[in-house]
């Protein structure tokens, strides 16, 4: 059990740093949190955008090895997911996913501006598989935050606790 919480306090040590240390990400809180409030997830502007850090976003995703990548809005609604999932433009706070672990991971960044890590559990939008969330504030005009979902880090979990 040791190997496994060391693991995942670095993996949250890791999104913090990257976070915090990251232009690019600063700058696409901003942006897709604007475009979203003006024209929404269906629009041609919206679409640009998303065409515009799909490449950059795939190499973060895929070097961090997580399965997900989310900007949420400081209101709760997830303004952006790499992989555009169901819930993708839904409201965490409001919607259908307000007692998922990505929602407990954003009110904790929302409430205390630190990052923290959710409990396993199965997750209805990736298909009921079990995962984790690591919710890191990213504080760009306002509170904007930033979560990564990680799903990479559940075959060590199950072969460990099985």
């Amino acid at each position: 059990m040791d190997q496994i919480d060391i693991y995942l306090r670095e993996l949250v040590h890791d999104a913090l740093l990257k976070a915090q240390s990251s232009n690019t990400i600063r700058k696409a809180v901003a942006e897709f949190g604007r475009e979203f409030a003006r024209s929404g997830a269906n629009s041609a502007d919206y679409r640009r955008l998303d065409a515009s850090y799909r490449n950059y976003f795939k190499h973060y995703v895929t070097n961090a090895g997580y399965y997900d990548l989310f900007l949420i809005s400081p209101q709760g609604t997830v303004v952006y997911s790499y992989t555009h999932e169901a819930d993708f433009a839904s409201n965490l706070f409001s919607g259908p996913y307000r007692n998922s672990g990505l929602a407990k991971v954003t009110r904790n960044a929302l409430d205390t501006l630190e990052s923290s890590i959710s409990e396993f559990e199965l997750y209805a939008p990736s298909g009921n598989v079990i995962a984790a969330f690591v919710g890191v504030p990213v504080m760009i005009e306002g509170r904007w935050l930033e979560c990564w979902h990680c799903r990479s880090i559940i075959p060590a979990y199950s072969s460990a606790a099985g």
